[in-house]
């Protein structure tokens, strides 16, 4: 049987729409017979993250946990946002590279040669889809600042998953293939 992966850079818990969005994705998954193993990265709660969810993070959503997860290490200095709001930017990128350099070595050492892979995280792409796996992009928002980059590296992906018609249109006009492509809102 061929593993799948979930992708998730998100403090959890968190009442955040994403990682809730992501929870029950490897709810579905599981209950569809193809539990995933969710990988998110490890990072400090400030109690204003999570107000209130101390908990295990899946009991946190009122679910028990779907699959295996791993804690993956990252530089995450959250608490130096608050002290100085400008490096937000800063912070954010250096976060999510790590994140993304973490999975890739993870996914490197651990995954199955054709494991499929499911994300929302686009600037982990570059990495993971240099390995042999079948990775699938879940896309919220279309390619900003770095279009042309963003859309290679969605080439390089198994297909992409638009949650609008606009969405899926819009990259098949910057020239995305329409076969490649699935809308599920």
């Amino acid at each position: 049987m061929t593993s799948l992966y979930l992708l998730c850079n998100a403090r959890l818990p968190s009442p955040r729409a994403h990682p809730l969005q992501v929870m029950m994705m490897w709810k579905a998954f599981a209950r569809a017979g193809a539990p995933a193993h969710l990988l998110y990265p490890f990072r400090f709660q400030r109690e204003s993250d999570y107000r209130g969810f101390g908990r295990k993070f899946w009991e946190a959503y009122g679910e028990r946990e779907w699959g295996p997860s791993t804690r993956l290490p990252n530089l995450d200095a959250a608490h130096l946002v608050d002290l100085c709001p400008p490096i937000a930017l800063l912070y954010s990128r250096v976060q999510q590279g790590s994140f993304s350099a973490a999975a890739f070595a993870w996914l490197a050492l651990k995954a199955a040669p054709g494991s499929l892979v499911w994300t929302r995280e686009m600037l982990s792409l570059p990495l993971i889809t240099r390995l042999n796996l079948r990775v699938f992009y879940e896309m919220h928002r279309y390619p900003g600042s770095l279009e042309s980059k963003q859309l290679a590296w969605l080439g390089r992906c198994r297909g992409v998953i638009a949650i609008t018609q606009l969405l899926a249109d819009r990259l098949v006009a910057s020239g995305y293939p329409k076969e490649k492509i699935l809308v599920a809102p």
